[in-house]
């Protein structure tokens, strides 16, 4: 006997009418499912988070009697050391036209404080549910909090000294209308972080030996993002090496918006993808997985 949906659902409210949807359907689904539900818990757990970034960045301080004020003491010693050394010591002067600036100090610091956001972020996420195994073990833990208010933390504590970059870049007259598209650019990193960062956290419950290999990793990750160099000093031959850096397309707008450069098509595109291949692919993961955290924990 064949039913209809409608008398399906006088008998039975419940019943599942996804059964109806094709395989395919269901499975992109699911596959979509985790970082939405990622973006859910962001909403539904926003106390828990920021009582474990507070702790995370108490942590970072305890014991200092400056405490907080190291946040904003560090990245202006930075911002100074950095300022004499390129301006007043070594001198080096960049093609403006291909960089968008011709000092050199001013595209280092463009590129160092996202990537250090990024390196403390991964690292971070790497041995933070090795860190909290008691929490994930003996009670009933929301664990996607612990690597997002890991990447909170050292986004937040690093985006101090790129905001008194930008104060520096206003107060000298650098500072182009561009920087407003900025957010976007980070927005999307961060994004690209977050899912990294989950992979990365599941996986080092089973195989330990990744906590190490990610400082290896990120070691040499640094020498092959532009950071201290523009590309355009790379070798032809050797610039397939710098495409494929899922890191590259984010610095090239984020730099683009800071020094008022045209944002290319082929960055933007890079950017999206590697986002969302980041993003929901490495929160798929960390679903799948998190189920078995408490056995190997």
């Amino acid at each position: 006997m064949f039913y209809s949906k409608n008398l399906l659902l006088r008998v039975d409210p419940s019943y599942p009418f996804d059964v109806y949807e094709p395989e395919r359907t269901r499975k992109l689904k699911n596959f979509f499912a985790p970082g939405i539900n990622w973006l859910k818990h962001l909403f539904t757990y926003r106390i828990l988070i920021k009582e474990f970034f507070f702790r995370e960045l108490k942590g970072k301080f305890a014991g200092s009697i400056g405490g907080l004020f190291w946040v904003v003491f560090t990245p202006i010693s930075q911002i100074l050391v950095y300022l004499f050394v390129f301006n007043t010591v070594f001198r080096i002067k960049l093609n403006a036209l291909q960089v968008g600036t011709s000092s050199f100090v001013l595209f280092f610091l463009s590129g160092i404080f996202p990537w250090l956001c990024f390196q403390e972020g991964i690292s971070r996420c790497s041995t933070v549910l090795l860190e909290n195994a008691n929490l994930i073990t003996k009670v009933q833990f929301p664990v996607e909090v612990l690597p997002t208010s890991a990447l909170v933390t050292s986004f937040f504590i690093n985006s101090i000294g790129l905001g008194l970059f930008f104060i520096y870049l206003g107060v000298s007259g650098a500072l182009k209308p561009s920087i407003l598209f900025f957010p976007i650019a980070y927005g999307l990193f961060f994004l690209f972080s977050v899912g990294l960062g989950h992979f990365l956290a599941s996986i080092t419950v089973f195989i330990r030996d990744v906590q190490h290999f990610v400082q290896i990793i990120l070691f040499i990750w640094f020498y092959l993002t532009p950071i201290i160099y523009p590309l355009d000093m790379v070798p032809k031959d050797l610039l397939f090496i710098m495409k494929i850096n899922p890191v590259l397309p984010f610095l090239e707008l984020m730099r683009a918006s800071i020094f008022g450069m045209d944002f290319r098509t082929g960055d933007i595109i890079l950017a999206l993808a590697w986002t969302g291949i980041s993003f929901i692919g490495g929160l798929f993961i960390f679903q799948r997985l998190k189920g078995a955290f408490g056995d190997a924990l």
